[in-house]
């Protein structure tokens, strides 16, 4: 409520960040929580219902009026005093300020604050200006409209019901309050297939009359749908092959070889799908990281085979015996690295330990298309590197 938020500001809190009474004050129809800010906020002795009778609305044009001088951060301004009727302890310096009809202690607003109806602007009023005649404006004081709080009858603006409960906490973004609804999925459940049903339901409801009437201006969005983390990942997947692409055409001096080095990714691709498929495991996003961790590794043999191979080309061998020399010398170690890849790998396919079927997908999916490519490399590999050399042949 705006006149809450002015309340605070004007003693100097922010509301960027609030904690709840659970007091709720319906006005015409619309339940408001009523919140403090986060920081130390002591009013004593004071009950919930007295807090809210110090709090006084004003009308649309003085409450922006207020804010506006607020806003401008001015450190001598002050919007609330507290009603005492002496400054010091002994009683010799009265204060001016002090209203009798109002119990001691509380917080009244500053008897010397004036409203300028044509300029719309709030601003303290000084000694001079009174002397000389010229406090003309309007008495700020005089222009509220009525507390927050005024008993529970029907003739007060709002009422309270200190038995209703609200949230525990309250979030902003900007200025907006955010409400964050959080699930987790059981198991046999796809998150694709409850992103679709969450969209739908919501939907509906928002097509309802009671939205309409009651929560038109809310607004509602989803995160973290598996469609957004399907792009993103992807992204990371086409950097990765570019960065890859890069280092390696930096290595051979050639455009040519990376590209039969990258043909070995697919392959990989095609292998750790193949693995998800068998055992029954959806694309997750932990398998799509598989996914990014397998670009890394797979293009390590093709990379040993086509260095292998143009060292023998450079001693005076041909393509065809180069190739025949390379994939005979290199088929043990590019085994072995996948041999050993894979053995390290294994622990996290079970599953084993606490939230380990989170991570099961990951490794599924790298040995995979780790054992899936390095056989398929052998012969593709090769392949593609005879038909590309050919004529330099």
């Amino acid at each position: 409520m705006s006149a809450i938020e002015i309340f605070y500001e004007g003693l100097g809190f922010s509301m960027m960040e609030e904690t709840n009474t659970n007091l709720i004050v319906p006005v015409e129809g619309v339940k408001y929580d009523i919140t403090l800010p986060s920081q130390d906020f002591n009013m004593g002795d004071t009950t919930a219902t007295s807090f809210l009778s110090m709090v006084q609305v004003f009308d649309y044009n003085v409450s922006n009026a207020l804010k506006v001088k607020l806003n401008e951060g001015e450190e001598s301004f002050a919007l609330y005093l507290t009603n005492i009727p002496f400054f010091d302890a002994d009683g010799n310096v009265p204060n001016p300020n002090f209203n009798p009809n109002v119990p001691v202690g509380v917080l009244i607003i500053n008897g010397g604050l004036r409203y300028n109806e044509a300029t719309k602007e709030v601003y303290q009023v000084t000694m001079d200006q009174i002397i000389n005649g010229e406090d003309t404006d309007l008495v700020l004081s005089e222009l509220v409209k009525t507390a927050v709080y005024d008993g529970n009858n029907e003739s007060s603006v709002v009422s309270v019901d200190p038995n209703a409960t609200g949230f525990a906490s309250i979030s902003r973004d900007g200025k907006s309050r955010v409400l964050t609804v959080t699930a987790a999925l059981e198991t046999g459940y796809q998150q694709s297939d409850i992103d679709s049903a969450v969209a739908e339901k919501i939907a509906e409801y928002q097509d309802t009359a009671e939205y309409k009437e009651h929560y038109d201006n809310i607004k509602i969005e989803t995160e973290g749908s598996l469609m957004d983390t399907v792009v993103d990942l992807a992204i990371a997947v086409l950097l990765a092959i570019l960065l890859v692409y890069m280092i390696m055409a930096i290595q051979f001096q050639s455009l040519v070889y990376p590209f039969i080095v990258l043909f070995t990714i697919p392959l990989a691709f095609t292998g750790a799908f193949l693995a998800l498929a068998i055992l029954g495991l959806p694309i997750s996003m932990p398998a799509m990281i598989g996914l990014i961790v397998l670009t890394g590794i797979i293009v390590n043999n093709g990379i040993v085979l086509i260095d292998y191979i143009n060292q023998k080309r450079q001693s005076g061998k041909t393509v065809r015996e180069a190739i025949f020399d390379a994939g005979e010398t290199r088929l043990r170690p590019i085994f072995m690295t996948a041999l050993t890849t894979s053995i390290a790998l294994l622990p996290m396919a079970l599953g084993f330990g606490d939230g380990g079927e989170l991570l099961q997908p990951l490794a599924i999916t790298a040995i995979g298309g780790l054992f899936y490519a390095t056989i398929l490399t052998l012969w593709v590999v090769p392949v593609l590197y005879d038909l590309l050399t050919r004529q330099k042949a």
